[in-house]
C-alpha cells in the first residue's frame, strides 16, 4: 500500500508540472521574481543540485530567482529562451521573448516550444563555366558589387578541373580587393593570398592550410588572418604590414561571435587564456596561467548596434562597423567571462558570485 501511494504521489507531481502554461512559468518563476531589478544587473549562477541556472543581481549579490534553466541566459537587453522552463524533455518547453526592465519586462511572444526533427535538404549549386570568365587583358581578377568574382587571368583557371583557383568571393578592405587562391602543388593543397593584380601578398603564400579571415572594421589599419601551422597550432598574421601575434595558439574558437557588439574574443597560448581586443588585435587581459577563461558573455541596457540599416530585417552584411560603434556598445553593456566552475568574471579579473 505504501509503495503504491508514493508511485501515485511521484506521477500526480509530474502531471500538474505539466498542467502549467508557459505564460504561468515564466510569468511566476522569472518576471515576478525579477521586476524590481535593473536587467543588465541580473547575473546567471549554476546549482548543482538542480543542474540548472537562476539568476542573482551583480549589485546585492542576492539569489533573485531559483535555478530555472538549462542554459546560461543573460538579458541583452532581452532574454530570448528555447526549450526552457521544461520538466526534463524539449517536448514540453517554452519559447519565449522578454523584454528588459525598461520595458518593464513584457513578454513580447511566448509559446511552448515546437520541437520537430527536418530533414535536411541540400541545395544544388549551379554549375560554373569558369573558362567564359578567363579575361586576359587583366593581370589578376575583377569583382561585381557584391565582391563575387566574375573574371580572373587565365594563370587562376585549372585546366584539369575546368574551375578557377580562386575562392568565388574577394576580400574588400578600404576599396582594395583580395582573394584567396587554392592549388594543388605535389599532391597537397597550398594556399596564398593575391591583390586585385594577382601579385601574391608577403607573408601568405604557399601557406599548408587555409588562411582564416579575422572580422575586421571599417576603420581597421590592416586585415588579419589566422592559420594551422605544421606544428598544428595557430598563428595569426596581418595582411598589408605582415605583423604577427607573438606565440603559438590553439584552434580559435569562436573568435568572432562577439565581434559585431562587444569586440573580444578568448584565447588560448602556451595553456594559458587571455582575452583579445578585435578592435587593436592586442591583448585586453594578457594571457596567465591563473586566467581560467571558458567563455564570454554580456548584459546590456540595450541593444547593441551591430550597424544595422534603420530596418533591422535589411542588413546590409557588406557594410563594415566603424571601431566607435564597438566603443559605445562596451559602455552600455556589462562584460563577463565564465571559467571552468560556471562562474563569472569581470573585465577586472574578479569573480562576481552570489552570497551564500
Amino acid at each position: 500500500m505504501k509503495r503504491t501511494l508514493i508511485f501515485f504521489l511521484i506521477i500526480s507531481n509530474n502531471l500538474f508540472s505539466q498542467n502549467f502554461s508557459c505564460e504561468d512559468k515564466v510569468s511566476k518563476h522569472l518576471i515576478d521574481k525579477v521586476e524590481k531589478h535593473e536587467s543588465i544587473n541580473l547575473i546567471p549562477y549554476f546549482s548543482k543540485t538542480e543542474n540548472k541556472w537562476g539568476f542573482f543581481d551583480k549589485k546585492t549579490r542576492k539569489i533573485v530567482t531559483s535555478p530555472i534553466l538549462n542554459r546560461v541566459h543573460f538579458f541583452k537587453p532581452n532574454l530570448r529562451l528555447f526549450y526552457e522552463m521544461n520538466n526534463g524533455n524539449q517536448e514540453n518547453g517554452c519559447d519565449a521573448n522578454i523584454l528588459g526592465s525598461k520595458e518593464n519586462y513584457k513578454i513580447e511572444f511566448i509559446k511552448q516550444s515546437d520541437y520537430q526533427v527536418y530533414d535536411v535538404e541540400s541545395e544544388t549549386t549551379p554549375k560554373i563555366n569558369y573558362e567564359k570568365l578567363i579575361n586576359d587583358e587583366i593581370s589578376g581578377f575583377e569583382v561585381n558589387d557584391n565582391n563575387k568574382i566574375i573574371g580572373f587571368n587565365s594563370k587562376f583557371y585549372n585546366k584539369k578541373t575546368k574551375k578557377s583557383i580562386l575562392k568565388t568571393w574577394a576580400i574588400k578592405f578600404k576599396n582594395n580587393y583580395y582573394a584567396i587562391v587554392t592549388e594543388k602543388i605535389n599532391d597537397k593543397n597550398k594556399y596564398s593570398i593575391v591583390n586585385q593584380q594577382g601579385d601574391e601578398m608577403e607573408g601568405f603564400e604557399n601557406l599548408s592550410n587555409f588562411p582564416i579571415k579575422v572580422f575586421h572594421y571599417k576603420d581597421s589599419d590592416d586585415i588579419w588572418f589566422y592559420f594551422r601551422t605544421e606544428a598544428g597550432k595557430y598563428k595569426f598574421r596581418s595582411l598589408l604590414k605582415n605583423k604577427e601575434i607573438s606565440g603559438l595558439f590553439d584552434r580559435p574558437l569562436n573568435l568572432n561571435n562577439y565581434a559585431k557588439t562587444i569586440g573580444f574574443a578568448i584565447l588560448k597560448t602556451n595553456g594559458k587564456y587571455g582575452l583579445l581586443d578585435l578592435t587593436t588585435m592586442s591583448w585586453r587581459l594578457k594571457p596567465k596561467k591563473k586566467n581560467d577563461f571558458v567563455s564570454l558573455n554580456y548584459s546590456s541596457s540595450e541593444v547593441l548596434s551591430e550597424n544595422y540599416i534603420n530596418d533591422r530585417n535589411n542588413i546590409n552584411f557588406n557594410k563594415e562597423i566603424p571601431i566607435e560603434i564597438i566603443k559605445q556598445n562596451r559602455l552600455k553593456s556589462n562584460v563577463y567571462i565564465q571559467n571552468s566552475k560556471r562562474e563569472f568574471y569581470n573585465l577586472k579579473r574578479k569573480i562576481i558570485k552570489p552570497k551564500k
